[in-house]
């Protein structure tokens, strides 16, 4: 509900001022990230395969899911800067699709 309000809030204030979108939004980007690493948590925590449980994968499934959401947060926020619109939508959206290709 939060992540929701959070996302609901940067596009209404986004036309405000340029630091208060980027602010707003990077809250959005964090929001997701977090949103994304809930789901990784409840796909270990229910629907994880027995078969992968006691491999590498298994082993270092939440690190990796740690390392991706900090990762995907630093790659959506830096596209905020980003001047060239291909490379805004090149950074954007991997670090959107990063987490459900770990998933």
């Amino acid at each position: 509900m939060y992540l929701s309000l959070i996302s609901a809030l940067a596009h209404t204030f986004c036309s405000t001022s340029d630091m208060a979108r980027h602010v707003w939004f990077f809250l959005d980007y964090g929001g997701l990230s977090l949103y994304a690493f809930g789901a990784g948590l409840l796909i270990k925590a229910y629907s994880y395969p027995e078969e992968l449980a006691h491999t590498i994968m298994g082993e270092y499934f939440l690190e990796i899911l740690v390392f991706l959401s900090i990762t995907c947060s630093i790659l959506a926020c830096y596209s905020r800067f980003i001047e060239n619109l291909l490379w805004i939508k090149v950074f954007r959206l991997g670090a959107f699709a990063l987490p459900w290709v770990w998933g």
